[in-house]
């Protein structure tokens, strides 16, 4: 199992924290070290994307960024994403409001992985884990020659 760490805004900065681009640019490079193009992590990233963006909306900012990979017939690879608030994530409706272009992160997240948990931080805040199935890229069999007929 491989990891990546990004911090975010300092404990009682109170800054924004970490940018959901940033996040995704940073994660994009890293998964592509560990052999998975963009499309294969593309829901990765959006889980990356939708968990900064609670954090820094909700959450008084994203502390910190982990991601690890773990294998199998599939890699399961781990968000987690720290931030300031000990309350956890609230799922909305989706019926709630059709055309509202918020509101939706949480429920993308829950879609998207097959487990997903939230801890409390030692110095306070939380973390939520997101753990997401990538299919592993195929590896390229050898060709064999094509046969000559001599005749």
């Amino acid at each position: 199992m491989t990891g990546f760490w990004l911090n975010g805004s300092p404990e009682g900065a109170g800054g924004p924290g970490l940018s959901p681009s940033l996040a995704r640019a940073n994660v994009r490079a890293w998964l592509a070290g560990e052999g998975i193009d963009a499309e294969a992590g593309a829901e990765v990233l959006l889980v990356v994307s939708e968990l900064v963006a609670n954090a820094d909306e909700h959450g008084g900012g994203c502390t910190h960024l982990a991601v690890s990979v773990g294998g199998g017939r599939a890699a399961r690879v781990t968000v987690a994403v720290g931030d300031r608030s000990p309350l956890p994530p609230v799922p909305r409706d989706d019926r709630e409001d059709v055309l509202s272009e918020r509101g939706r992160g949480w429920n993308i997240v829950r879609r998207l992985a097959s487990r997903v948990d939230t801890s409390s931080s030692p110095g306070g805040g939380k973390v939520v884990r997101a753990e997401v199935a990538v299919p592993l890229p195929r590896p390229v069999r050898a060709r064999r020659p094509d046969r000559q007929v001599v005749g």
